[in-house]
């Protein structure tokens, strides 16, 4: 074999080995995306799980969200008012977290889908949740908060999944 073989068989070589590399990352990078779309997933769903785990841990939440959903909070003690403000404070975030994770890909549509229909359902029903939600909007994400809007004004339909604009009913 004289040296212009050699150089042609190294080239082959390489070339077969870059394309072995460019295949086994790929395959990395698919179950990365796997793996980060799975922690996702078991995040969103434990911390709704942790709201839920405070209804079945303390039966007294159920009597202070039953005065915030009827807009009776005023007539609470400072302390259990302020215990409501910190469970929907607590609630909103869970919610915006499942949001930004839906948005960024790493939640899929039939996990968020759901939880936003649940969402809408305790913005229609909580007036305690709605006043809370226009008191500190500004410190939630601008992208939840449209949403959030959205989901009080009857905005949105079933077809929560569009983003970034959601689709109104009368579009519809």
């Amino acid at each position: 074999m004289n040296l212009e073989e050699l150089a042609y068989l190294a080239e082959v070589v390489a070339s077969v080995a870059l394309v072995l590399s460019l295949i086994y990352v790929s395959i990395q990078v698919r179950q990365s995306n796997i793996s980060t779309r799975l922690a996702a997933v078991r995040a969103v769903q434990a911390s709704i799980g942790s709201l839920e785990e405070n209804f079945i841990s303390d039966p007294g939440l159920a009597d202070l969200l039953h005065c915030g959903m009827t807009g009776a909070m005023a007539d609470l003690p400072d302390r259990d008012r302020i215990r409501l403000s910190v469970f929907y404070r607590h609630s909103l975030r869970t919610f915006q977290s499942a949001h930004y994770h839906y948005r960024k890909g790493a939640l899929e549509k039939s996990i968020w889908e759901p939880e936003a229909r649940a969402l809408a359902g305790i913005l229609e029903a909580d007036l305690g949740m709605r006043e809370h939600f226009n008191t500190e909007k500004f410190v939630l994400d601008p992208e939840f908060v449209k949403l959030c809007e959205q989901l009080m004004r009857g905005e949105v339909t079933g077809r929560l999944s569009t983003h970034p604009g959601y689709t109104p009913k009368s579009a519809d």
